[in-house]
């Protein structure tokens, strides 16, 4: 019986799952990073000074959690499916970026650092770029 997806076509549901994985990750590790700094390293401050904090670390956090976040979403994609491990990791990459962009400019407020904006979907693309390919040629070694 043939599968209902072509075996070089992404997985659809696994992608979408990814993406709202990874946007789920990576919220929890902000939220996480500045509940550490306001409880252990900075505590007392004002809540605009969190809320500022937030912003200016927001990027950064994504940025670092991103990588290992990505690399083993792409992994993961990959295993389901090594014959579409390329196109579950730009599935991956590009369906995030479309998702966080809309959030993005949705919940803007003020500037936008529109360059780290880019190195973070160029980094997060990258890493599921990775993650797919080392999950393949170690299923294609280990044969």
């Amino acid at each position: 019986m043939p599968s209902p997806t072509p075996p070089h076509r992404p997985h659809w549901p696994r992608v979408l799952g990814a993406i709202l994985i990874a946007q789920v990750m990576l919220i929890a590790g902000a939220v996480a990073w500045v509940a550490i700094y306001s409880y252990l390293i900075a505590p007392g401050q004002s809540i605009a000074a969190y809320q500022a904090h937030a912003q200016v670390s927001g990027p950064w956090v994504s940025l670092v959690l991103g990588i290992p976040v990505f690399f083993g979403l792409g992994r993961w994609l990959a295993r389901h499916r090594p014959e579409a491990a390329r196109a579950s990791a730009i599935a991956l990459g590009v369906g995030y970026v479309v998702v966080d962009l809309a959030i993005l400019l949705a919940a803007a407020q003020g500037e936008i650092p529109w360059g780290m904006v880019a190195a973070n979907y160029v980094v997060k693309l990258s890493a599921a770029w990775f993650g797919a390919m080392s999950a393949t040629q170690r299923s294609s070694t280990s044969r």
